[in-house]
């Protein structure tokens, strides 16, 4: 009964402390979905609605996004429907992942439960995952929640040498390159060092057929046809490629994608990263010593085993910045879960530099992610919030009982139809969309009365300048305007495909 209250105290020990540090985020501006995560709201609301539970992300062959739209669903039983719901509902997906780490660190390091809560803590409050932790897209939160899932089950399989832990730990490794292909090298190195012993070879085989199972689950699951949307690849010139390896990574580890350093929130960010990048680089020297002096004939331990793997990871998580033609900082998210693998696994000397450096970690991480106001680029000051915005265009459509629109955005639609509650549906220039039946309404509505509104921002009417037409946008405010509906010229000029 103790532990089953303690394990319990600490899952929402961690969860209220990532809810804590991102309360600025939750109320201001940061609450505004983008055009992915508004896909994964709609999921989720069709998952309570109406009971559809896609494995995959719409319109693809990979990204899992049943794990994040059924937590944005039971948000939304809680909180209502809404933006705030979704944030909510990802950082939920955070947390475990989080929990999943305290529980491995725990089995690795059982005099020393102190540390691994201290450490568990430090993750929460990262800003490495300051704003992605609130972001209901690309499968990250899913991905590190299942690695170290993975890697909990297989310590746990290391224990007790039965077939169905090594199976789990496999379907966990699985599940994190289902959601997240980056993760799946570095999940399933620290799954087979956990599992590693007398007994590796029957627990990896065991552990790869997991693997197979989900893989074939997600196979199974994902619509005939859909498009597989690969991302372009290639090797560019290695140099180039390291060049932008600074900013990149410091992008991943302050989650300052915009890279606007003269931001405040920025810099106790960006001091942070620099200091985990140079703990990191001390205790990799401080391990390969430790590796080099080890006694020959003695095996290593599950700790030291994990450190190894987490270090190699941590590397190998790099190679997007060298093999993918446009990398961006998102792909280097898993560096920091595995480096702070590897500086939990560490058997340090130096207890009170350590101690120093975690509390020092702590607080400035606390402060850079508290401060952030979320993932947006900078606004002029003279402008609303870009949320406040997008909602008065929403209740300008529904007020004049528009309930198919086009989006001359590639993105916008989403964040229509989620903002209205589906009450008005939306599509781009093409027939068809990730989700057939929202472009089938408009384009029946299309058929029926002629062309729909069509709504956009100056990026996307800037080439009507060129066809005489811009005085036909009639503007909501300064991000948003609406062409009225009938309107077959602007809707040539803009490349809409007819029903």
């Amino acid at each position: 009964m103790r532990a089953a209250l303690r394990t319990a105290t600490d899952l929402v020990l961690l969860f209220g402390a990532a809810l804590l540090v991102r309360i600025p985020q939750l109320l201001g501006d940061g609450r505004l979905l983008d055009g992915d995560e508004a896909i994964v709201g709609l999921m989720a609301r069709r998952l309570l609605v109406a009971g559809e539970a896609p494995l995959v992300f719409w319109g693809q062959r990979y990204g899992l996004s049943v794990v994040e739209a059924g937590a944005v669903s039971g948000s939304y039983g809680v909180l209502g429907y809404g933006d705030l719901a979704v944030r909510v509902g990802s950082l939920v997906v955070f947390a475990l992942g989080a929990f999943c780490f305290l529980r491995a660190l725990l089995r690795l390091d059982p005099p020393r439960p102190g540390r691994a809560r201290v450490l568990a803590l430090l993750l929460v409050t990262a800003p490495a995952w300051g704003v992605w932790a609130l972001k209901a897209r690309g499968g990250y939160g899913t991905a590190l929640a299942a690695t170290f899932l993975a890697l909990y089950l297989g310590l746990v399989a290391a224990e007790r040498r039965r077939a169905l832990w090594p199976f789990l730990a496999g379907a966990a490794v699985g599940l994190a390159g289902a959601a997240q292909p980056l993760w799946l090298p570095g999940a399933a190195l620290l799954t087979a060092a956990a599992l590693g012993g007398r007994s590796a070879p029957r627990s990896l085989g065991a552990a790869g057929l997991g693997v197979l199972a989900v893989a074939a689950l997600v196979v199974w699951g994902t619509p005939a046809g859909a498009p597989a949307h690969a991302v372009g690849a290639g090797l560019g010139g290695v140099a180039h490629a390291l060049g932008r390896l600074p900013a990149l990574l410091l992008g991943a580890l302050t989650n300052t994608f915009y890279l606007e350093l003269t931001w405040p929130a920025a810099w106790p960010a960006l001091g942070w990263a620099l200091l985990f990048l140079g703990a990191l680089a001390w205790g990799a020297v401080h391990h390969l010593r430790a590796v080099t002096h080890h006694p020959a004939g003695v095996p290593p331990s599950a700790r030291h085993r994990v450190a190894s793997a987490a270090l190699l990871a941590s590397a190998l998580s790099l190679l997007p910045v060298l093999l993918l033609e446009r990398p961006g900082a998102r792909y280097l998210l898993p560096f920091f879960g595995y480096g702070l693998v590897f500086l939990a696994t560490l058997d340090l000397d130096a207890r009170r530099a350590a101690r120093a450096l975690t509390v020092l970690l702590g607080l400035t991480g606390a402060l850079a992610v508290s401060a952030r106001t979320g993932w947006l680029p900078p606004r002029s000051a003279d402008l609303p919030a870009e949320r406040t915005l997008l909602l008065e265009a929403v209740d300008t459509l529904r007020a004049r009982g528009a309930t198919e629109v086009l989006s001359a955005g590639p993105l916008l639609q989403w964040q229509v139809m989620f903002y209205s509650a589906e009450a008005v549906r939306a599509r781009f220039r093409f027939r068809q969309d990730r989700y057939p039946p929202y472009a089938q309404d408009v384009n029946a509505a299309w058929a029926a009365n002629g062309v729909p509104a069509i709504l956009g921002t100056p990026g996307d009417f800037s080439r009507l300048e060129a066809h005489g037409l811009a005085q036909r946008v009639r503007w909501i405010n300064p991000r948003y305007g609406l062409v009225p509906r009938g309107d077959s010229a602007v809707a040539r000029a803009l490349g809409f495909e007819a029903p």
